[in-house]
Parts: C-alpha cells; sequence; structure tokens
C-alpha cells in the first residue's frame, strides 16, 4: 500500500503544475507543463512561461503570472485568473519587458508591484471577488 501511494504522489507532483491556457491576444489553447510551452497561431510562433512562484489562492480558483514571447521585441506580463477547476478564465495584462516585485491580495484586491523597463515603479489593483475580475 506504502508504494502505491508513493508511486501516487510521484504520478500527481508531475502533472501538478500542468494547466491549459488561452494565449492572450490569439485564438489557440495550450496545454502548458513543467511551467512552460511553446504554440504556432497562423504566422507567428512563441512561448509561454507559468510562474509558479507568485501563484496567489483566491476564493474559487487562483491567480499568477503568464509571460508571453512571440517573435517581436517584446515579453508580455499577464496575471492568469484560474477557477478551481483549473479552467483558464482571462489574462489581464500588465506590461511589456516589467520585473514582478511583490504580488498580494487584500481586501478582495489583487495588488501587483512591479518595475517597468524605464525604471519607474507602478502599482496596478485588480478586484478580484472569486473568479470574476474587474481591472481599475
Amino acid at each position: 500500500m506504502k508504494m502505491i501511494l508513493i508511486y501516487f504522489m510521484l504520478f500527481a507532483s508531475l502533472f501538478a503544475n500542468s494547466l491549459k491556457v488561452n494565449v492572450p491576444e490569439v485564438d489557440v489553447s495550450v496545454l502548458v507543463e513543467n511551467n512552460q510551452s511553446n504554440y504556432v497561431y497562423e504566422e507567428e510562433r512563441g512561448s509561454i512561461y507559468l510562474d509558479f512562484k507568485n501563484k496567489k489562492e483566491l476564493q474559487n480558483g487562483f491567480a499568477l503570472p503568464l509571460i508571453l514571447s512571440n517573435q517581436g521585441s517584446g515579453i508580455f506580463y499577464y496575471l492568469a485568473i484560474f477557477d478551481d477547476d483549473n479552467n483558464h478564465i482571462k489574462s489581464l495584462f500588465l506590461g511589456d519587458r516589467i520585473k514582478i516585485l511583490n504580488i498580494y491580495i487584500k481586501n478582495d484586491k489583487i495588488l501587483i508591484e512591479f518595475l517597468t523597463y524605464e525604471g519607474k515603479r507602478t502599482k496596478t489593483i485588480f478586484t478580484c471577488k472569486s473568479t470574476k475580475t474587474k481591472e481599475e
């Protein structure tokens, strides 16, 4: 019985960071495994990375940064919102080539502090009651 439990735990950990993600700005979904995946949409090719170290639990789901790099020069950051069933609900654009300093939840709001590539410190606030979000 112990051996079965160990195998189950190893198997579950392999897929713990696998999510189906809707690629922002294009009409394609990809399975992101081990935090990253590549995609092709018409002539566009790109990569997606999910930042699980900044994952925040919500009432009915979770949020985490999604980083998108395509054939252009930008590296685009989004806040991806998922429900309890790991369905990707939406992605909220944060910026191009930013550095996330902190993500925290306070009074049903997701607060994100980051630096832009111009060196400015910015604070973005999203209202989040369960997995329904409204950009402020």
